[in-house]
């Protein structure tokens, strides 16, 4: 496992944990997001927590994240958020900006599902090879994606490429802070 940060201060400070708790399955660089020190295909999952905010060129930092991530991994983020209301989105952003000068911007939700669709497109038959669906079950799924692809049924939007289909599998992940 490896962690990065742009800056060597919070680097430091994980490195320090790692000793205290002697994890020695993972260890903390100075890196930047859009170069990452892995190469491609190495990582089963890429996470990027409470950082997309910080990015200017986010696609990139994504697009670096499923380079070094392999075929099937995961990649996941969990990130700040504004509103989809443009005037309360800016006046968000605007007191993050203030209190952390490093902030760029939140996205809305529907932004960051935009950014991460273009990334995450599932295969049907490897999918369907996972879950060990059977033939029968298979078949009306094929058939019923053929009809999404035409009538757009499910906002999955299945499309062939390379003579298979394919699709957006959408996930969510929520989390919170507990105050007390």
């Amino acid at each position: 496992m490896i962690g990065i940060d742009l800056t060597e201060a919070p680097v430091k400070i994980a490195n320090r944990t790692r000793k205290r708790r002697a994890l020695n399955n993972v260890h903390f660089v100075v890196a930047d997001a859009e170069q990452l020190p892995c190469i491609d295909g190495e990582l089963d999952i890429a996470v990027r927590r409470f950082a997309f905010h910080h990015f200017a060129q986010r696609a990139r930092v994504l697009a670096q994240m499923s380079q070094v991530c392999r075929p099937g991994g995961t990649i996941a983020a969990e990130d700040l958020y504004s509103s989809g209301v443009p005037a309360r989105a800016f006046y968000y952003n605007h007191l993050e900006r203030l209190r952390d000068h490093s902030y760029t911007r939140a996205l809305a939700p529907t932004e960051l599902q935009r950014m991460f669709s273009d990334e995450l497109i599932v295969e049907l038959e490897s999918w369907l090879d996972v879950a060990k669906t059977d033939d029968r079950d298979a078949a009306e799924v094929r058939r019923l994606l053929e009809e999404d692809w035409t009538n757009d049924l499910s906002g999955a939007q299945p499309f062939r490429r390379d003579g298979t289909i394919r699709f957006q599998q959408r996930t969510l992940a929520l989390t919170g802070r507990k105050n007390r």
